[in-house]
């Protein structure tokens, strides 16, 4: 069926609102509309809120080098040694050392250990009246005399000096009592500490400790040459010439190291204070030896004070040995900066070379695995001489921690180099981890000292869970929520797919109007792209503003899900006012119904009631919606579904029964409303509850009519002629009567099917006593002329017609009404049926009436044909449409003329209905132009041979 236009031209209001395309949007790159609710931090991604913390920051370390290149080999016995000199013979090293309580002298080869001199010799070395017997050495040096190695050595307990022959073991010199008396005059001593020949002579300067003295005595003659006594000194233990005739002398028991002029016996430069202990920068306690070293310095091995110290000419210490030493004995620098001492008994070299030290395990806590951010360090350096590097170590159980790897910020085999390094990742995730430390120097007298190492870490809470939100999202003013299109959000996911498994990120949509829950998004765990069709989920249909919540929490507490943005489409479209009305099933506007008082009612008696709703806001989400319709006086009520039409709007999906009944039934799908019923229909638009529409419609019982057809008198008519004027009178009509306070008026038609006249009648409502409409009469109040005449013109206000002929009046209520006259036959003989036909220049005719045809207001379809020489025999009916085509063919059997075939002369053979509108396939026409041609066989009356005819009639036909 055809849609009339008027319910297309309503329907197409709302489809071509333009839509509009709505984007919210955050994270890129930064956030700045997100809102935090709880437990988490947004910048330019969000995560759960991390717990920052600092592991080692109260730790206090002072981790050196050790600083012992070299110790004392087991394998060579030493009982308390004393002293120690070094010697470089070729590529070798060689140690003297003096072991006091061993009683005896000896070298070794520092890399091999193996000893290449003893004295006294083996035979000596028990044998106390022995000459080469030693009781207690104290000091030994080796000196060289005509490439001959000599060892000068201080017999402490036998109160000499002597010196022996490296080769033999003879003692070719000796300065000392010979039978080991203690003295003060020539050639006696005093428990002396330490003797040197000064260079490039035969004088020796002993420290003759016990006669508090330091003596420079003559070799060959043994006289003292020289001597700074107890006036000044008090317990000297060590000497050393230097240059330009000073001499450096250890006065331990006056805590201090002196230099003395030997000329004027003026002391030059002090450290320490006369006689006073001092532990602190500026003095000694009972120092044991000193050495003036090359740049000018003096190194002091300061017994009493367990260390060694390195002073300046103006008495500040530039150095120091950064470990304790007990029992400290002897000091000697050598030419490659390392240090010989004497301590503990034993002999040990010094030097800082690179070393690594480990940690102790730092924790951070149970349920705190965490991710290291950096590392932290404090240290004393010397730029480009000592330096600290470090690397990381990190498990989950201190049995894996013992076997974990060591990595740097690049991996294994690289190492931190400046405090504050981002740390490598790859620790991210553990509780428990160590660091290692590695102590570089370029000098072996410099050290660094690392105090305090730090790691920062983050981790996240395990059992609480952190959540944020969207503002809420949704159309501007002026506009509707037409569509929610998708939701698309990137993550950022670990690596490690165990660790994902660990996380968990949900995103609720909820009605911001409500606050209902609508639905829950669980991320994807596999990839960071996600997107979730918002057009799937039916629960968004029709809401029109939202907002997300995201909850998320994580059972790793070195991990947090990480969103990184997010973005909602949507469609909009201009908001539209609604409207809402009664039409008939055409969607044409329904000024009233009418209802009947039969069951079943039946559309084609009677009105059906349809209610076509406008609103583009509800069109935009919704494929149907329900009415409510209220007869006001019946109080009966139905409620009807209305659905999308393909072009807009919502119309009735089934029609609506109304029946006239006092009472009613509940849940029967019909409406029982009174007769002057008014039924009512509202609705609001849920978007913009500001948007109200109604409508009202009066439903009506139907009535049928009486039609009668009358003369000016109101003399019903059965018969009629020419000059006469008919009026036309309908009873009974109610249901026509619409509005008691206006004439409503009705049409009829009055036609001749034989001369093919028609004509429209109005007939207008009579008033009742009281001068109101309701009487449900309807009169024409001007008379229908009658005229004799076959053309059949129309709509010039008379009928047409013949002698002999029926004129019909029909009025299309739901039912037909008719009433007709006739016109009495002519019995003056004037021609056959009394018919004047009008042949024009062809002795044969073809009409086609009404013409146009409308089928809608047309009950009826005629076909007539004439011939004014002959009798006609039709044969068959050719349509063609205006293109030539053919569309059907009618044989002239299937032809019912009210004539007969064939047609005498003179008289119209006319076939009612002779043609079904259909085309040769059974199919129904369209409407336009047509053409009828005739075959016929024309019968002379002349009596001439039969002719073969055929002519043609154009019509419309108006569906």
């Amino acid at each position: 069926m055809v849609r009339p236009f008027f319910l297309l031209l309503l329907l197409t209001v709302s489809v071509f609102a333009q839509s509009t395309e709505g984007t919210w949007e955050d994270g890129a790159p930064l956030f700045t509309k997100t809102i935090p609710g709880s437990g988490v931090l947004i910048k330019d991604i969000i995560t759960l809120d991390p717990q920052y913390g600092i592991s080692g920051a109260d730790e206090k370390l002072n981790y050196i080098l050790s600083g012992f290149e070299w110790k004392w080999p087991s394998s060579v016995t030493v009982v308390s040694a004393e002293d120690i000199d070094s010697r470089q013979v070729g590529d070798q090293v060689m140690y003297l050392v003096t072991d006091g309580l061993g009683r005896r002298v000896f070298e070794i080869n520092a890399r091999t250990s193996s000893e290449t001199f003893t004295f006294p010799p083996k035979q000596s070395a028990s044998d106390p009246t022995d000459p080469k017997y030693l009781n207690k050495p104290v000091d030994a040096f080796i000196v060289t005399e005509n490439t001959l190695f000599k060892v000068v050595i201080t017999d402490q307990d036998r109160n000499r000096v002597i010196k022996v022959n490296k080769e033999t073991s003879a003692i070719e010199w000796q300065y000392g009592d010979p039978n080991y008396r203690e003295g003060n005059g020539y050639n006696q001593l005093k428990q002396p500490e330490d003797a040197e020949r000064i260079p490039n002579s035969k004088e020796y300067i002993i420290a003759d400790k016990g006669n508090n003295r330091v003596i420079i005595v003559d070799e060959d003659t043994n006289n003292i040459l020289w001597q700074l006594g107890a006036e000044e000194l008090n317990s000297p233990v060590d000497i050393q010439y230097v240059a330009s005739g000073k001499i450096l002398i250890t006065d331990r028991g006056n805590h201090r190291v002196i230099l003395v002029d030997r000329a004027s016996k003026n002391i030059i430069w002090q450290f320490g204070q006369k006689g006073v202990a001092d532990s602190l920068a500026g003095g000694l306690k009972l120092p044991y030896d000193a050495d003036y070293l090359p740049n000018g310095n003096v190194m002091i091995a300061d017994g009493g004070n367990n260390r060694i110290i390195e002073v300046n000419s103006a008495g500040q210490i530039v150095w120091q040995f950064h470990r304790r030493l007990t029992t400290l004995r002897d000091v000697d620098r050598l030419e490659d900066g390392r240090t010989l001492v004497v301590y503990d008994n034993y002999p040990a070299r010094l030097a800082y070379t690179d070393s690594l030290l480990v940690s102790a395990v730092y924790d951070f806590g149970e349920n705190k695995e965490s991710v290291f951010d950096q590392l932290f360090w404090k240290a004393d350096t010397v730029a480009n001489v000592t330096s600290v590097q470090m690397q990381l170590r990190a498990a989950n159980s201190l049995a894996d921690l013992s076997g974990a790897k060591w990595f740097g910020p690049a991996g294994q085999g690289t190492f931190y180099t400046q405090s504050g390094m981002p740390v490598n990742p790859i620790h991210d995730g553990y509780r428990f981890y160590q660091f290692r430390a590695l102590l570089h120097t370029s000098d072996p007298l410099q050290t660094p000292r690392l105090t305090n190492v730090q790691v920062k870490h983050h981790y996240y809470n395990t059992t609480q869970q952190g959540y944020f939100y969207t503002p809420v999202i949704g159309a501007a003013e002026g506009s509707i929520l037409a569509k929610w299109k998708a939701l698309s959000f990137q993550t950022i996911l670990p690596a490690d797919p165990i660790k994902r498994d660990r996380l968990s990120m949900e995103i609720r949509i909820h009605n911001a109007k409500t606050f209902e829950r609508l639905e829950r998004i669980e991320w994807n765990k596999v990839s960071n792209d996600n997107l979730v069709n918002l057009e799937n989920i039916a629960s968004l249909n029709g809401v029109q503003s939202i907002y997300l919540v995201v909850y998320m929490s994580t059972l790793n507490a070195s991990v947090s899900p990480i969103l990184d943005s997010w973005k909602v489409t949507y469609q909009t479209v201009p908001s539209a006012n609604s409207g809402i009305q009664f039409t008939d099933k055409k969607g044409f506007p329904a000024s009233y119904y009418r209802a009947t008082t039969v069951m079943p009612a039946q559309e084609n008696k009677v009105d059906s009631c349809y209610v076509l709703l406008k609103d583009a806001d509800l069109e935009s989400f919704q494929k149907e919606y329900t009415v409510k319709i209220i007869a006001q006086k019946s109080r009966d009520s139905l409620e009807t579904t209305l659905t999308l039409q393909p072009l807009g709007g919502f119309f009735s999906k089934a029609a609506i029964p109304l029946l006239i009944k006092e009472s009613k039934d509940v849940d029967n799908q019909i409406l029982e409303v009174w007769d002057r019923d008014i039924l009512t229909v509202r609705y609001q638009d849920n978007i913009n509850p500001a948007d109200v529409s109604r409508d009202s419609v009066l439903v009506i019982q139907n009535t049928l009519g009486e039609l009668t057809i009358e003369n000016a008198e109101g003399v019903v008519q059965k018969t009629t002629n020419f000059g006469q004027l008919l009026y036309f009178h309908i009873k009974n009509e109610h249901d026509r009567n619409v509005n008691p306070a206006v004439q409503e008026t009705i049409t009829l038609t009055v036609y001749d099917h034989s001369t093919g006249d028609e004509e429209v009648v109005t007939l207008s409502e009579l008033q009742n006593a009281s001068n109101r409409y309701d009487t449900g009469e309807f009169i024409s109040t001007t008379g229908l002329l009658v005229t004799k005449d076959n053309n059949g013109t129309r709509r010039n206000n008379r009928i047409e017609s013949l002698a002999g002929h029926r004129i019909t009046a029909e009025y299309i209520d739901n039912l037909p009404l008719t009433a007709s006259v006739t016109i009495p036959a002519d019995t003056s003989g004037n021609g056959p049926g009394n018919i004047n036909i009008y042949f024009g220049a062809q002795p044969y005719i073809v009409e086609v009436a009404p013409n146009p045809y409308y089928r809608a207001r047309n009950y009826k379809f005629s076909l007539r044909v004439a011939s004014s020489t002959g009798s006609l025999n039709v044969r068959k009916i050719e349509i063609f449409n205006l293109a030539g085509e053919l569309v059907n063919e009618i044989p002239g059997t299937a032809l019912d003329f009210d004539s007969g075939l064939p047609v005498p002369p003179d008289v119209y053979g006319i076939a009612e209905n002779w043609w079904y509108l259909k085309n040769s396939s059974g199919q129904t026409i369209s409407s336009g132009t047509y053409w009828a041609k005739v075959h016929a066989d024309l019968k002379p009356a002349s009596g001439g041979p039969v002719e073969q005819v055929a002519f043609f009639r154009k019509f419309v036909i108006l569906l």
